[in-house]
């Protein structure tokens, strides 16, 4: 993303989010760790790789509560035409996983909710390259997954995303001349497939 004017604040919410586990009873407090490789493949832009971490914290053998952070750069428009935008997303991910075995793995089921940090790429417009314009804003969502992980800590997981997010305010930097749609609604609901190892 070159636009960096998100990239501390999901960094601090990520730190935030972890401390607040040590109010959590000592069983509940021992995190297992999970870093991963994911393919994202949204409704209206192209699919983009990222990268995933997660620190998952059990309440008992089979339930956990998981918080995951995740860095997808420069989505494109899957529709070729006069009018394309890159944005990147870094969704956070908090949500309550089912594991059918526990620390034995197994497959394991989950769902929560969702705030991604939107940044912008740049503008395509008839071909010429737009690096600065416009916001785009951060936004709620959801998501659901199901999984398998075996016992040496390999994992593989298909998640659902619900996603809907908007760029705003477009316009050509620094001639600051406001185009034509001046906000364009982006759905980026689909599928991720994430692999990685847990331990």
């Amino acid at each position: 993303m070159r636009n960096t004017r998100n990239r501390t604040l999901p960094l601090a919410v990520v730190a935030l989010a972890l401390l607040a586990t040590a109010a959590m009873p000592s069983t509940a407090r021992a995190a297992d760790w999970t870093v991963f490789a994911s393919w994202y493949d949204t409704s209206q832009l192209k699919d983009a790789l990222g990268l995933g971490v997660r620190a998952s914290f059990p309440f008992n053998e089979t339930l956990e509560f998981d918080v995951t952070v995740q860095y997808y750069e420069d989505f494109k428009n899957a529709i070729p035409g006069s009018f394309q935008v890159e944005v990147g997303t870094i969704p956070l991910d908090f949500g309550i996983t089912w594991n059918q075995n526990g620390e034995e793995g197994g497959f394991n089921a989950g769902a929560g909710l969702t705030y991604a940090f939107m940044d912008i790429g740049g503008l395509e417009i008839a071909g010429v390259d737009i690096p600065d314009f416009g916001e785009a804003d951060d936004e709620f969502g959801a998501y659901g997954k199901l999984g398998w992980r075996h016992a040496n800590g390999f994992m593989f997981e298909v998640l659902y995303r619900f996603l809907d997010v908007s760029i705003e305010s477009i316009q050509v930097s620094p001639i600051v001349v406001p185009l034509a749609p001046d906000r364009v609604d982006l759905d980026m609901d689909g599928f991720a497939i994430n692999i990685g190892y847990r331990f």
